[in-house]
């Protein structure tokens, strides 16, 4: 079996490195003797130059450069096989500031010309300029300064070129621009499709998210419209509604108008330099992902190009991502095979501490499905069987759940679930439930196995819930007594403790609940005060607090619930 792994980052949590990794680490446990085939992937923003020399030999050249705050920073140029390629986030990254220091007024593409100017003097007949993840919005201002063409005010004072010089600039002198410019080849891996101005131009899209606030927006795009006027007088007949003028702030603009250089996808541009489409020949499943998936994904970003090229070599994807934004036709679009939202239901605080622990989860439960379906597979008339990957995400549907009672061999994964489960508690506000007794003991979960009591709930064959059950007359000896209230009926009724669930797939209390229920018509359980997540998924299945219960492993009383067919 031939994997591909190709996904970009999850930005802040996990680098496409260590994705990659991740993936390999997990198709190595789940399927044995796979062919792993491993690509670091960005779509012109940060990690570019990375992804490229993982995949092709080539020099590696350093310099002093600036920041967008102008601090100094080092610069980094890629040249192999005659084209030299420069990031631009590497100088101009967004996340290269902290939160307070980012204001698109203040910042400026300086260190992004700074690299190209260093990637002419290589002597390349092209420079490929990756652009996203950028701090500035200076409509390309910095970065042409950095290469010679001077902006001046009405007065005549030169500008510095930043977000806030736009509106002053009233003359550009291209004279001094680089002379190897006219003799090179450009081209711009842009991530976007945005025009310059207007409601969905650089500003209004993206100026937020690099510090703007409102007053900033206005005044920025104001002061781009100025810009957009004064070059228009430069060049006539600028098209200034042009797709992916409006990345970076204006830099895609910049790059095109006054060094000539053509728009192309980023993730396109990097997939052709990395050989993509020779390593996906003969491969069973292409997995990839990025940290999103929303609108912006149909646009031109990693997963919609990866996913094109694999459709067009016949191979089914698989995307892992870090949330899932997108449902029914838009997911439908992408031609995905499996989409798997790793942190579905999870806080979001508690999704990026666990976002490791969450993607080798998901990524093993993808190959336990492939290694099953495979297994399933039998000739047929007109040969081998193909198995396809559930397609439920693409859907819009709910992942299959089933429940069973628990063997000898699940106790590993049974601790796992419940360790997981008390991390959770103690991320979201109730530490005192299972925390302070390391609840429930191995012995106990043993024992409740033993008796057939011990039910785990099963995802595509990997364990991710656990709950004990058990049904008759008065058999919950706590049960017998409860304050502040009584319970709805005396007749036997199913009991249900210890229930968790490994956050990986959502629905899993729901299932192990109204499974429970199934069993009996009437159904008790009771949950710590602090618990507010339980408490509200009791309430939403039309359960009744009907008092106040103590249980033995400690001395925290329980609110006790009870549902009545």
């Amino acid at each position: 079996m031939k994997l591909v792994f190709a996904s970009d980052s999850f930005k802040g949590t996990l680098s496409s490195a260590r994705i990659g990794e991740l993936l390999v680490e997990a198709a190595q446990q789940e399927l044995p003797g796979a062919e792993c085939v491993v690509f670091q992937i960005a779509d012109g923003g940060e990690g570019t130059l990375d992804a490229i020399r993982a995949s092709r030999e080539g020099e590696r050249i350093t310099f002093s450069a600036h920041d967008g705050l102008m601090r100094p920073v080092e610069g980094e140029v890629f040249s192999c096989d005659g084209k030299a390629f420069v990031e631009g986030a590497s100088t101009c990254g967004l996340t290269l500031l902290e939160s307070e220091e980012r204001d698109p007024l203040k910042t400026t593409s300086y260190g992004v010309g700074e690299c190209i100017r260093h990637a002419l003097d290589t002597g390349c007949g092209e420079v490929v300029v990756g652009l996203g993840g950028s701090c500035t919005n200076d409509g390309g201002m910095g970065c042409l300064r950095a290469l010679g063409i001077k902006f001046f005010d009405a007065d005549g004072h030169e500008l510095l070129g930043c977000g806030a010089d736009l509106v002053e600039v009233a003359r550009i002198d291209e004279r001094g621009l680089h002379p190897l410019v006219k003799s090179t080849a450009f081209t711009i891996m842009g991530d976007v499709d945005n025009p310059l101005l207007g409601p969905n131009g650089a500003t209004r899209i993206f100026g937020r998210q690099k510090g703007a606030d409102d007053a900033a927006l206005d005044k920025l795009e104001s002061g781009m419209a100025s810009f957009a006027k004064v070059i228009e007088a430069a060049h006539p007949g600028t098209d200034f509604d042009t797709p992916g003028f409006g990345a970076a702030g204006g830099l895609g603009m910049a790059l095109s108008v006054f060094l000539g250089a053509r728009m192309q996808s980023g993730i396109e541009e990097l997939l052709s330099a990395v050989g993509f489409d020779e390593a996906i020949e003969g491969a069973d499943l292409v997995v990839t992902g990025e940290g999103k998936l929303d609108g912006q994904s149909l646009r031109g970003k990693a997963v919609s190009g990866i996913a094109a090229h694999a459709k067009r070599a016949g191979v089914p994807v698989a995307a892992l991502c870090g949330t899932v934004a997108l449902e029914g036709c838009d997911l439908r679009n992408l031609d995905l095979s499996y989409v798997i939202d790793i942190s579905e239901g999870q806080p979001l605080d508690y999704a990026l501490a666990h976002a490791e622990q969450n993607y080798l989860q998901s990524a093993k439960s993808l190959f336990s499905s492939l290694r099953e379906g495979a297994s399933q597979k039998e000739p047929s008339e007109n040969g081998p069987a193909q198995t396809p990957l559930c397609a439920e995400g693409s859907q819009g549907e709910p992942p299959r759940l089933e429940i069973r009672k628990s063997a000898e061999g699940d106790l590993d994964r049974i601790m796992e679930v419940y360790a997981i489960a008390r991390e959770f508690m103690v991320q979201n506000g109730n530490p005192n439930q299972w925390g302070p007794t390391n609840w429930p003991p191995e012995a106990l979960v043993r024992n409740d196995i033993a008796q057939g009591k011990s039910y785990v709930c099963v995802c595509k064959g990997r364990i991710v819930g656990v709950f004990f059950y058990d049904f008759g007359k008065d058999i919950e000896p706590t049960y017998a007594h409860i304050e502040d209230g009584l319970w709805l009926d005396g007749s036997p009724y199913g009991v249900v403790h210890r229930i968790a669930s490994d956050g990986s797939v959502k629905g899993v209390g729901v299932t192990c609940l109204n499974w429970a229920f199934e069993q009996s018509g009437h159904l008790r359980i009771d949950t710590h005060g602090d618990n507010v997540v339980m408490q509200r998924l009791l309430t939403k299945l039309g359960f009744v607090h009907c008092g106040t219960s103590y249980v033995e492993e400690d001395d925290y009383p329980r609110l006790a619930f009870e549902k009545l067919e």
